[in-house]
This record gives structure tokens, sequence and C-alpha cells, in this order.
């Protein structure tokens, strides 16, 4: 039988190394197979590699949220521009049409004034006259008036008796016929 693996060496093949050599060889040996397992179980770990995943996402989410917000005030300054002199413009038209119906209107209030002035001396004659002629009515007015809002707050009262004149207004009408 021959040997057909002909990248694996037999010791007869190896020349004699130092042992100091050796060691290195074998430390780098398994530094290189401790980074292929770790390459491996990053492999088939989906739980690691759901949640890497999972944080790329969130940082691209937030870099185009980011992006967005950026070009959001880019494109708001000039429409913020825009709508002040649009407002400029409508406030001046508004002046504009504003300031000769004021003038047009003028003449007729300064008319009504004088058309007025008549009827307003004499309502303010009439209030003076009124005025001490009914200093003395107001108190029992009002006091009329806080007997009536007080039977109205008693409603409990206020039927029955209602009831009650009304069958006496019923019964002396039967009785006249």
């Amino acid at each position: 039988m021959t040997n057909q693996n002909t990248n694996t060496a037999t010791l007869s093949d190896t020349p004699a190394r130092d042992p100091d050599e050796l060691r290195a060889d074998i430390d780098r040996t398994r530094a290189e197979l401790a980074e292929t397992v770790d390459a491996l179980t990053e492999k088939i770990d989906v739980r690691r590699q759901v949640k890497a995943k999972t944080a790329q996402a969130g940082h691209a989410a937030s870099d185009l949220a980011g992006r967005a917000q950026q070009k959001a005030g880019e494109l708001a300054g000039p429409a913020m521009t825009r709508a002040a002199a649009a407002t400029a413009v409508a406030r001046a038209r508004a002046a504009a049409v504003a300031q000769p119906a004021l003038a047009k209107a003028q003449p007729a209030f300064a008319k009504a004034k004088v058309v007025t002035a008549p009827a307003r001396a004499k309502a303010a004659q009439l209030t003076d006259r009124v005025r001490p002629a009914n200093s003395g009515a107001a108190e029992p007015i009002a006091n009329a008036a806080a007997t009536v809002a007080g039977t109205v707050r008693r409603p409990a009262v206020l039927i029955p008796t209602a009831t009650g004149v009304l069958v006496l207004v019923v019964l002396a009408s039967r009785r006249g016929k």
C-alpha cells in the first residue's frame, strides 16, 4: 500500500526541531483552532445572529430617521419663508381693501352720530326724570322678587298650593252654573 496523502508528514520525514519552536508552533495552531471554533460557533448560534441583525436594523432605522429629520428641517426653512412672505402679501392686500372701506364708512358713522344725538339726549332726560321718581319703588319690587324666588325654590309647597287653588276654581265654576 502506498501513502496517498502527500500533505501529511510522518515522524521520519520531519527534521528534528527545537522544543521551543515546537511549543510556539503548537500555540499558533491552538490559536488558529480557537478562531476557527469561534467562527463555527458564531455561525450556528441563531440567537446571536438574530440579535446582531436586530441591532443592525435598529442602527439603520435610526440613521434613516436622522436623515429624514434633517431633510425635513432643510425643507421647512424655505417653506416657512414662503409662508411668511405670502402672509405679508395677504395682510397688505387686506389693508389696501380695508382702508377705502373705512374711509367710505366714516361719513356714515358721523351722520349716524348726528342723527341719533337728539334721541340720545331725550333718553338721558327721561332717565334723569325717572330715577328720582322710582328710587323708592325699587325696594318693594326687589322684596316681591325675592318672595317669588323663594316660592319657586320650594316646589313641594308650590305644587299642592296651585292644585288646591285649581280645585277651588273648578268647584266655584260648577256652583255658578
